[in-house]
């Protein structure tokens, strides 16, 4: 009875010590580190691992072995409360891939990128929820993506991310490059048809907690809502960000950046006597952002521009760094093209300002154990991987 008493407490031990780690270096059950990836000195170690976790299930490119495929998270066996790590690069080949979670289920367990690449996703499927994982309620860290298209036409509502459509748990140390693309046409037979569009390079809606994360991801979001008949009204809202369509959250969004191009686009169409209202949320790096203190240190470079083209009334929020809403010791720079600005949140700063620690350090108190400058790369984050 005492043997099994402390086998309890040693394996007690040992869980809580990864799961701190976690936040600190996935090396802690590495059994060896095969390099980092590196460009300048910001770098993340990839793993090879010998041993996965205890409680954990290793994912690869083909499910060898023990291992299995990122398709087959969420399906019999392999439930989307389960704990997931990569044990290898994953080449997607732009074979359409449908979400993590599908139409409706939310991701509630741990998935650990561990230093490795996922790449050329393509996702083409109509869904209310789109991204790597369709739904997030757990924690996703290092993930890495390179070549994401997200490529959507429906008639319905949508909240895509390159990660994820829609974020209540964690998303750390991660970060993608490639395009997001949403467009919806709606005819409603409604009185009153209102409809959204949500689209952001990491996340679509966040109420949970993204940190220390970057995209590059160029984010259309496009949304046309049609009434027919008399006395109607048909409202139409697009949201898009660099980072995050639309963050919900105070400290949601902490030391991340974003460097696409960004676009907004809604139009509200109606017959006769009926009325349409388009609006608009365009941000480098969050389209809206509802809270106060929900952005902070934090940067953005892309180009932002919207469209709107309403019967009755057009409204638009478009910014640099947010559409809508503060944002805490971030930048956005002086020579960003922003159509249209309404917003000028996020102090504005010239190229060479955003690439000297001196300056950033300085005026905004950045932590150099988190960010790094090396005067010819905007600031990179030490805990990732750069192509």
């Amino acid at each position: 009875m005492k043997s099994g008493y402390y086998k309890l407490i040693i394996m007690s031990i040992l869980s809580f010590t990864f799961l701190f780690n976690i936040g600190v270096s996935f090396a802690f059950w590495a059994s060896s580190v095969q390099g980092d990836s590196e460009v300048g000195t910001a770098s993340v170690a990839i793993g090879s691992w010998g041993l996965v976790p205890p409680g954990y299930i290793g994912v690869s490119q083909n499910g060898e072995n023990e291992y299995i495929t990122l398709a087959e998270i969420g399906t019999t066996g392999y439930p989307l409360s389960g704990n997931y790590i990569m044990v290898s690069d994953i080449d997607l080949n732009n074979v359409p891939f449908t979400p993590i979670g599908g139409a409706s289920g939310i991701f509630s367990g741990n998935f650990l990128g561990n230093g490795y690449l996922i790449s050329n996703v393509s996702i083409t499927i109509s869904q209310t929820y789109i991204g790597l994982f369709a739904r997030n309620s757990g924690v996703i860290a290092e993930v890495s993506i390179n070549g994401l298209t997200i490529n959507v036409s429906s008639i319905i509502d949508q909240f895509s991310g390159g990660i994820a459509g829609e974020n209540t748990g964690s998303i750390t140390k991660s970060y993608v490059n490639g395009s997001v693309t949403l467009s919806s046409i709606i005819d409603s037979a409604l009185s009153i048809a209102t409809h959204y569009s949500y689209a952001g390079g990491l996340v679509g809606t966040n109420s949970g907690i993204i940190s220390n994360s970057h995209a590059n991801v160029n984010v259309s979001s496009s949304i046309s809502v049609a009434v027919q008949g008399g006395n109607k009204t048909s409202n139409a809202f697009a949201y898009a960000g660099g980072l995050v369509g639309i963050n919900n959250v105070v400290d949601g969004i902490t030391n991340t950046y974003s460097n696409g191009t960004v676009s907004a686009s809604a139009t509200a169409s109606a017959n006769g006597n009926s009325r349409g209202n388009a609006t608009a949320y365009a941000g480098g790096l969050v389209g809206h952002n509802t809270v106060s203190g929900g952005v902070k240190y934090s940067f953005a470079t892309g180009n932002v521009t919207y469209v709107t083209a309403g019967k009755t009334t057009n409204t638009w929020f478009v910014g640099g760094l947010n559409g809508l809403g503060d944002a805490v010791s971030s930048y956005r720079l002086i020579t960003q093209s922003v159509t249209g600005a309404s917003n000028t949140i996020g102090t504005t700063t010239t190229e060479a300002n955003l690439k000297s620690q001196t300056f950033i350090t300085t005026n905004l108190l950045w932590n150099t154990d988190i960010w790094i400058f090396d005067g010819i790369n905007f600031p990179r984050l030490i805990d990732n991987s750069y192509l």
